[in-house]
């Protein structure tokens, strides 16, 4: 149980936020530029269990 000095003297409370974003752009006839932003805010009153996560792809896309 945590925290470790002294378990079971706090209640876990976590609040989580995740934040998306995404842009396309056409480059030529068939190609086209694409990326996606993603956040994962997770606060905590117990420090082990807050993060924050963050993840970015760029993808080009072909169509035929």
């Amino acid at each position: 149980m945590l925290p470790v000095l002294a378990p079971n003297t706090k209640e876990r409370f976590d609040t989580e936020y995740t934040h998306a974003l995404g842009l396309t752009l056409p480059l030529t006839g068939s190609l086209t530029l694409a990326a996606d932003y993603q956040a994962t805010v997770s606060r905590s009153n117990l420090d082990a269990f807050a993060f924050v996560r963050r993840v970015l792809s760029v993808i080009v896309i072909w169509s035929y």
